[in-house]
């Protein structure tokens, strides 16, 4: 998801093991320039521990909201959580990412390992605003969660006037393994 190129990050960590991220909160990153012709690419939290994860690892009542693209002509994605490794995701609360470009974007909730991840009591909240409105662009794709092993208790929200644009649609839940 993340290529390198101009990508905002609210907290990346990409060393050691990850023991635990908890209570934090990121919200209202802007990347790009509006109108502009940037890519735009925005994610939350991304964990890439160097030496693995495990479920012991814990991803504890973050908040992440508000991030906002600006990039025109050229799409990036959008993810409230990007993890590249087994981790437990309990009580974290995703909503309100937008974007402003035409060009085909996704927009994720939690981007996860399919296999020994765990998700329980989470929210995400996709394809409206902070207000409440339909999120303009077109050409998106809103994903809840891509990935997980073990998820319980999780609610997912896919709303506005995009949520079936004509590239593939929403998905509240996609297993990629």
């Amino acid at each position: 998801l993340d290529d390198g190129r101009g990508t905002l990050t609210g907290i990346d960590i990409r060393s050691g093991n990850v023991d635990s991220v908890c209570n934090n909160q990121v919200f209202q990153l802007q990347n790009g320039l509006p109108g502009g012709n940037s890519y735009a690419a925005i994610l939350g939290i991304k964990i890439y521990p160097m030496f693995g994860g495990g479920s012991a690892n814990l991803v504890e009542g973050n908040r992440v909201h508000s991030l906002q693209p600006h990039g025109r002509d050229f799409g990036g994605t959008v993810a409230g959580m990007l993890i590249g490794s087994y981790l437990t995701l309990r009580r974290n609360f995703v909503h309100s990412f937008s974007s402003a470009s035409n060009a085909v974007t996704s927009i994720y909730g939690f981007s996860i390992p399919d296999k020994e991840s765990i998700l329980e009591n989470n929210m995400v909240r996709l394809g409206i605003d902070i207000m409440g409105n339909s999120i303009p662009a077109g050409n998106l794709n809103f994903i809840g969660v891509a990935g997980g092993h073990v998820m319980t208790h999780n609610s997912i929200y896919i709303g506005g006037g995009n949520v079936s644009d004509k590239f593939i649609g929403s998905i509240a839940y996609a297993y990629l393994g």
